[in-house]
């Protein structure tokens, strides 16, 4: 999580943001791991259409918005920060 939030720091001002879809839990309970752990970039609480719409079965679960607001990529399981790095600078 600390890499996915240095990046998405980095990359917000520049128009990018990365928003992180949980899949399970309430959005107290969200806020308070996210808290935890740092992350103070989007984090969106999937409900069941969201789910099905996306075909969301993979946690962590992470999607990459372009400057327009058009989600652009979606992430289905854990990937390092260089990764998401150069998916990401695609859209700058």
């Amino acid at each position: 999580m600390p890499e996915l939030q240095q990046l998405a720091d980095e990359l917000g001002p520049r128009g990018v943001e990365l928003v992180t879809v949980a899949t399970s839990g309430g959005a107290q309970r969200i806020g308070a791991v996210a808290r935890r752990v740092g992350l103070s970039a989007p984090v969106v609480v999937a409900d069941q259409e969201l789910k099905d719409i996306y075909h969301v079965d993979h946690v962590p679960w992470t999607v990459v918005i372009d400057k327009s607001g058009k989600a652009v990529e979606v992430v289905r399981g854990g990937q390092d920060g260089e990764f998401f790095r150069r998916l990401a600078t695609k859209y700058l």
